[in-house]
């Protein structure tokens, strides 16, 4: 035995994922085009010579022979279409099962808005987390917009703001929250919750995996950020006059209106998904490579097909021709 043949008696075949992947294509290559009926392709096989033996009739092995051949090739055929189709399925499913990919398309939106519709699409929507309902996240960001006056300190907030205030009044951000609290810390835990939930809209989250540790890592982080501020017990530190109370409450305020207004656009940014996932889903197709090979394979099984029928029914013809001759 030579060199060469003790080097290939050695292979154990790629090794390396793209070489793996190489030798699976391989493997479809030579199941479509090699001689061999496969596992999968026997039953199919069987079916076809039945059916075209009732039909035909054979009357000599050469006719078998065709019958076999044809049978063959149109299990191939039909082998061809099952993948072609699988792999249709599969590029769906993936576009079905990742919204990120379609997001990705819609350049036009900036990452926060579509950090908010893809919670609204998981059914994690930060207004289901703050127990808020858009109706009434309008109401009170409506009723911060059209404010015109001046606020002395916390306790001056439910007059203003009842809708608000309401809101504060019946909701319990964290554990640590006591029911003594001042309207204005109420004002802060909620603004600071809201901050913490919009924070995976930063590219700094962006490709934190719900379900992973570095998931877990994060609730804690934004539970331990929201804690510490419910445990400032004393009010903001601001010098009295109705202009610099509202100065020091005005950042929390943006928090909110922010929020609405972002909200106000989820609507428009969830309606250009779906359009953009029924022209993605519509569109589906196989690489050009992969279509282009399932073309040359479509293309020579035909031929053998054709060329086979064309052979049964000349066979079949002369044997007809020679049963006259004998009569």
């Amino acid at each position: 035995m030579g060199m060469k043949d003790k080097n290939q008696s050695k292979s154990t075949g790629p090794t390396s994922k793209k070489g793996k992947a190489i030798a699976s294509r391989n493997a479809i290559t030579h199941g479509l085009t090699g001689n061999q009926v496969l596992p999968d392709e026997v039953q199919m096989v069987d079916d076809f010579v039945k059916e075209l033996t009732a039909y035909y009739k054979p009357q000599s092995p050469l006719e078998v022979l065709q019958i076999q051949r044809i049978a063959f090739c149109r299990a191939k055929l039909a082998k061809l279409m099952d993948i072609e189709v699988a792999g249709r399925e599969i590029f769906r499913r993936e576009i079905e099962s990742n919204p990120a990919l379609i997001f990705e398309k819609l350049n036009q939106y900036s990452p926060h808005l579509k950090h908010l519709a893809t919670l609204e699409l998981e059914d994690q929507s930060i207004l289901k987390v703050l127990g808020l309902d858009k109706t009434s996240l309008q109401s009170i960001e409506r009723e911060i917009r059209e404010f015109a006056g001046g606020l002395e300190n916390g306790d001056d907030l439910p007059k203003v703001f009842p809708k608000l205030c309401g809101f504060l009044k019946k909701s319990k951000f964290v554990d640590a929250q006591a029911t003594d609290m001042g309207w204005d810390q109420r004002l802060m835990i909620f603004a600071e919750k809201i901050r913490i939930l919009t924070i995976g809209s930063d590219d700094k989250y962006a490709k934190v995996k719900p379900g992973t540790y570095e998931a877990a890592l994060l609730k804690i982080n934004k539970e331990d950020q929201l804690v510490a501020t419910a445990r400032r017990k004393q009010e903001r530190q601001f010098q009295p006059g109705t202009d610099n109370y509202l100065r020091v409450i005005q950042s929390d305020f943006n928090v909110i209106t922010d929020l609405a207004r972002s909200f106000a656009q989820v609507k428009a940014v969830l309606s250009s998904y779906e359009e953009m996932k029924s022209w993605m889903l519509r569109s589906v197709d196989l690489s050009a490579q992969e279509s282009e090979r399932m073309m040359r394979y479509q293309t020579m099984l035909e031929k053998r097909l054709s060329t086979a029928i064309g052979e049964l029914l000349m066979l079949q013809k002369i044997g007809l021709k020679s049963n006259f001759s004998v009569e």
